[in-house]
This record gives structure tokens, C-alpha cells and sequence, in this order.
């Protein structure tokens, strides 16, 4: 069983800013080893207007990167997963991203937010921060940030 207090007060909801013309196109890569996590930024992400992709862990996301790179159709932006067991994770997986396409923007994701990766991310090569559990604005906002 699970108690929780209730509240008599309206809950307050916030919404995103409107989508700029031009901000929700192109090809997301969502890098995470959890399906279900990776659903669900994907969805966030399309209501957006951008298209996504997932890749299970580094080597994956190097591999899909690179194709999408050689087809002339790059992804705008990459979204990994600090932690993958039994896998490469995003520390590792940036840095050779980065040496093969240092314009590629690179977002750091994690449940740590007390992670020192997360905390200087840009001393890491990441461009930005997503905190998990994700948030559709904090999404909509460091897309619309980084991306235009």
C-alpha cells in the first residue's frame, strides 16, 4: 500500500512555449538502454515536430550517427544516457562523437543530477543537461535553445 497526503489545492500546470517555425524538424537520436525511457523522450520529441531514433547504448548510437552523417541527412541533436551497464554509456560515446563531428550537439542524460559529468558537462563534451525523469518543457527548452 502507498499513503499519500491530499491536497486541497487546484494543481498549477505550465505549458511550453509555442514551437518556433523551423525549431521541430529534423532527426533526434535518443540514447538510453532502458526502451521505455527512450519511448517516452521519443513521443516528447515528435509532438515537437522533430523525427527520433533510439540506440540502446554507445556503439549503437556511433554507428547510426555516423550512417545518418555519410547520407547527408545528420541528426540536429543527440540525446545519451550517462550510465549503460554492460555498455559504452555517454561519456565515452561523446568524446568519439565529438572527434568524428565536432559540431554534433550533445546532450548529457541522467538520474544524478549530483553526477560530476552532469554538474560540468561541458568540461565532458556535452552541450547541455536533461535530468530524468524528463520534463516536456525542460525538453522543448534546451531544444529550442541549441537548436534554434
Amino acid at each position: 500500500s502507498i499513503y499519500m497526503l491530499a491536497s486541497t489545492e487546484k494543481a498549477v500546470t505550465t505549458s511550453a512555449e509555442p514551437v518556433a517555425d523551423g525549431f521541430g524538424k529534423g532527426m533526434i537520436l535518443v540514447m538510453d538502454d532502458d526502451r521505455t525511457v527512450a519511448n517516452i523522450a521519443m513521443l516528447m520529441l515528435e509532438h515537437l515536430g522533430f523525427k527520433a531514433d533510439w540506440a540502446k547504448d554507445g556503439t549503437e548510437a556511433l554507428e547510426q550517427y555516423a550512417a545518418a552523417l555519410d547520407n547527408g541527412d545528420p541528426y540536429r541533436a543527440v540525446i545519451m544516457d550517462l550510465t549503460i551497464p554492460g555498455g559504452m554509456g555517454g561519456m565515452e560515446a561523446v568524446k568519439r562523437l565529438k572527434k568524428r563531428d565536432p559540431s554534433a550537439v550533445v546532450f548529457v542524460s541522467s538520474g544524478y543530477s549530483n553526477d560530476p559529468v552532469v554538474a560540468d558537462y561541458h568540461d565532458h563534451g556535452f552541450d547541455g543537461v536533461l535530468n530524468k525523469p524528463y520534463l516536456y518543457e525542460d525538453l522543448a527548452n534546451i531544444l529550442r535553445r541549441h537548436l534554434g
